[in-house]
């Protein structure tokens, strides 16, 4: 195979990688959009991030290849070290320069553990002396000699920082826009905690309701009416957060409200708020429904007898023997 037929057969293999390449960033963009959770959009961008970078390092090859080609066709065109002198002079001189560099200090750190050695061997004064003025000049050149490596280094790595942030712009979106939708991410996950608070908050306020209506101990419960009333007051200050929440996932560029039925929120449906709803009790259930919205309600006014009373008359019209006998009408 002749060097025409190799350099052809790679710059094939380049783009058949290419394609692939720009396969995998779609996949990905199309991932990332469908993604809400700001960890997995974070974990993508890096990954897309990483992919254009070999990307662009591929589409460099691949010119070169073919300058290279065009170059062995027609003598007058240069190489293309000399057409890609400029970006070559950006990156290899600094780090030809700290490799050397770092080759002269490693010697310079042999040279002196030597002369140490021999220091501690030598017995003779004046030879002392003379050992610990060589020393001396190999540590003033060990010194100078670092702080040019770290010259290098710093102005190697701003270098590096200004491609990186040019390959940045051009495959990084719209900032603002991942910094809105990050905010949305973080707004409905509190939103699916508060509702998961609410419905342990249920669940244990109707607890305490059949514990209040068993209990017999008028201490325990003045305890128990207590405990209802702070679970109360707690479970309106969450809904009052929740609906503020609720407010604040509007889109950035239309201010249009976002589908919140598409976050789920596995809570029942409130009894209390049925129960408002009704303008007619046709049922007992309904009425029993009632009966516990007007508890929670005569709790946040603090009035506890009416509380028990409240309490007393559910629990005899959950004790009858059919709800379709008993019906209430108003």
């Amino acid at each position: 195979m002749s060097i025409v037929q190799k350099i052809n057969w790679n710059i094939r293999k380049i783009n058949l990688v290419l394609e692939k390449r720009r396969q995998t960033l779609q996949s990905m963009r199309a991932k990332m959009q469908q993604a809400t959770i700001a960890p997995e959009r974070k974990a993508l961008l890096d990954k897309m991030y990483k992919n254009v970078l070999e990307q662009q390092k591929l589409l460099k090859g691949r010119e070169k290849l073919r300058l290279h080609l065009r170059s062995m066709r027609d003598p007058t065109i240069s190489e293309p070290d000399v057409i890609e002198a400029t970006n070559v002079k950006k990156r290899s001189p600094f780090v030809m320069r700290i490799k050397q560099v770092n080759t002269v200090l490693e010697q310079k750190c042999k040279n002196l553990h030597k002369m140490r050695d021999r220091m501690r061997q030598e017995k003779c004064t004046s030879e002392r002396k003379i050992l610990v003025e060589k020393m001396y000049d190999l540590v003033l050149e060990k010194k100078k000699i670092e702080d040019l490596r770290d010259k290098l280094n710093f102005r190697l790595k701003a270098i590096q920082k200004d491609k990186i942030a040019e390959i940045a712009e051009i495959s990084e979106p719209d900032v603002q826009e991942t910094v809105d939708i990050k905010k949305d991410c973080a707004t409905a996950r509190r939103i699916e905690k508060i509702n998961t608070i609410l419905e342990q908050k249920c669940k244990d306020l109707d607890e305490m309701r059949e514990r209040m209506r068993n209990e017999k101990c008028i201490p325990e419960r003045q305890i128990l009416l207590d405990k209802m009333y702070t679970l109360v007051l707690e479970k309106k200050k969450m809904e009052n957060l929740r609906d503020q929440l609720n407010l604040l996932l509007v889109t950035n560029k239309n201010n249009e409200i976002l589908d919140i039925t598409t976050f789920k929120t596995h809570r029942p449906p409130d009894r209390d708020i049925i129960a408002t709803q009704q303008n007619e009790i046709e049922t007992a259930r309904d009425a029993a429904n009632c009966m516990q919205a007007l508890q929670e309600y005569a709790m946040l006014q603090q009035n506890f007898r009416a509380t028990g009373l409240l309490m007393q008359a559910e629990k005899a019209l959950k004790n009858t023997n059919s709800y379709q006998e008993h019906d209430v009408t108003v």
